[in-house]
């Protein structure tokens, strides 16, 4: 009886083994059957299960092939030995040349598909076998990118990850899908870095390159690609200037800030700004320098954000406000002596035998109650750009004084009266100071102001003295005598 029984069982187990390559269904449904009356070890089931998966491939019935992968756990290493080609079948000569030296590709796997195919349709016009060619591929190749895409969460294929995540990144490529490519580097893969880096840098795909360098920390690599797109070296529409910045933000390491944001900058000032401001806090004393070189118009605005973010050190504040001061000031120079400024956007006009600046005569006739010079100007500073820069030096003005050198360059220009007036405060000569805000910035309330600054008593005599002088040579009408003075 036992031996009867173990002869029926191996009679099966032959039969079995027959149905695989002619009707690997009946494998399946015979095994499957077996299972229920014989102990599971004594049928090696992966196997049965792996070599139906490859009829059922190679038959073109794709949906159970995946199946019978999938069951059977088969080696996603051997699925990519033996069909791999399929995933690169559209790919040219030049492109398998770079592909053949990043992954291992069998030749024979499209082959056989093709074959296959020609041999179903005999009689059929060559347009339409193309078209069904076409359609079987794609199933194939989604096919296999299901499967090893499965495989990456199994532990049975660990060995094999490498291989299959490069597999994936040439499918990812060779089907041009960007997006997919990058979402693919971006994400943690076993991709073998080295020969990935070999075969992006091959097909000029530089931004998945950076992708890819940025995944695996490489700042240097990746800051050196994106400089290339600066550049203009490399092209790729996915790249966005602005993501420099924002990794910028990321970089714990000064020096590198430092170096990268000064390669930008060359590259681009208004980027290159960005990164200096919002990348590491960097000491003035070794960002300002670079900046003056490369991007002497960029500077200002630069000093400018990091007073006003609170990043500069309470050393440095003073140096920084200095060197603005200088900066406002050569640039209200350069305006002021411009071809046509004067005539132009400056339009002088006459007033008690003064000069006086566009600022300045809409002051003078600014209805009462008129705010103060300062006031009025920094509500002008969007006019043009010599407005706005008298607006800032005025208001830089109030805490820190102008040093000699500053102080004569203002001097020169007489028409400027209200920075004259504040050179003359930080020299000082509260006299000179208020005799120009009243009787050439007709500023009556400053230079209360100053007076009250500066201790008020005395100081409010002169002020007197100031009116009644220029009431007396015809600078201040009566009725612009505050009353205080007058009594």
């Amino acid at each position: 009886m036992a031996r009867t029984w173990m002869k029926s069982k191996i009679g099966t187990f032959f039969q079995i083994e027959n149905f695989l390559s002619a009707s690997p269904t009946k494998a399946i449904t015979l095994m499957e059957h077996c299972l229920s009356w014989t102990i599971p070890e004594e049928i090696p089931v992966a196997s049965v299960y792996q070599r139906a998966g490859f009829s059922f491939f190679r038959s073109l019935d794709f949906s159970d092939a995946l199946k019978c992968f999938k069951k059977g756990e088969v080696d996603p290493l051997l699925i990519l030995s033996t069909f791999g080609e399929v995933l690169i079948e559209s790919a040219s000569d030049d492109d398998r040349k770079a592909i053949s030296e990043f992954v291992h590709v069998s030749a024979g796997g499209v082959d056989a598909i093709v074959k296959l195919l020609e041999r179903r349709y005999l009689d059929v016009e060559k347009s339409f076998l193309d078209e069904v060619k076409k359609e079987q591929l794609q199933k194939a190749k989604e096919t296999i990118i299901s499967y090893i895409t499965f495989c990456r969460e199994k532990d049975f294929a660990l060995n094999s990850l490498e291989d299959v995540d490069d597999f994936l990144l040439v499918f990812h490529d060779q089907s041009n899908n960007s997006f997919a490519l990058q979402k693919f580097l971006s994400e943690p893969n076993f991709t073998n870095v080295k020969r990935a880096e070999i075969y992006l840098t091959a097909r000029k795909r530089y931004y998945a390159l950076s992708v890819l360098y940025r995944a695996t920390g490489q700042s240097g690599k990746l800051l050196d690609i994106w400089q290339g797109f600066l550049s203009g070296e490399y092209q790729d529409s996915a790249f966005d200037k602005d993501e420099i910045v924002k990794y910028m933000l990321t970089l714990p390491d000064e020096s590198t800030v430092l170096n990268y944001s000064q390669r930008i900058l060359e590259l681009d000032a208004k980027l290159g700004l960005q990164c200096f401001l919002k990348g590491s806090v960097l000491s003035l004393s070794k960002v300002v320098p670079i900046i003056e070189r490369y991007d002497r118009d960029s500077l200002a605005s630069y000093i400018e954000a990091m007073l006003d973010s609170g990043k500069v050190s309470n050393t440095e504040v003073k140096e920084a406000e200095t060197l603005l001061k200088s900066l406002y000031l050569t640039r209200i120079e350069s305006l002021f002596n411009m071809d046509g400024v004067r005539r132009i956007r400056i339009v002088l006009v006459k007033r008690s035998n003064e000069l006086t600046t566009v600022p300045e005569r809409e002051y003078i006739s600014h209805p009462a109650p008129r705010p103060t010079f300062m006031s009025f100007i920094q509500s002008l500073a969007n006019v043009d750009p010599l407005t706005e820069a008298r607006a800032k030096l005025l208001q830089l003005s109030l805490r820190t004084n102008f040093d000699e050198t500053d102080g004569a360059r203002l001097l020169v220009l007489r028409e400027l009266a209200a920075e004259n007036a504040a050179v003359y405060l930080s020299r000082g000569d509260v006299t000179a100071a208020l005799r120009v805000l009243v009787c050439e910035v007709f500023d009556y309330i400053s230079a209360e102001e100053v007076c009250l600054r500066f201790g008020g008593g005395k100081w409010l005599e002169a002020l007197v003295d100031v009116y009644l002088d220029g009431y007396e040579d015809k600078y201040v009408p009566l009725l612009e005598i505050p009353d205080f003075a007058k009594h």
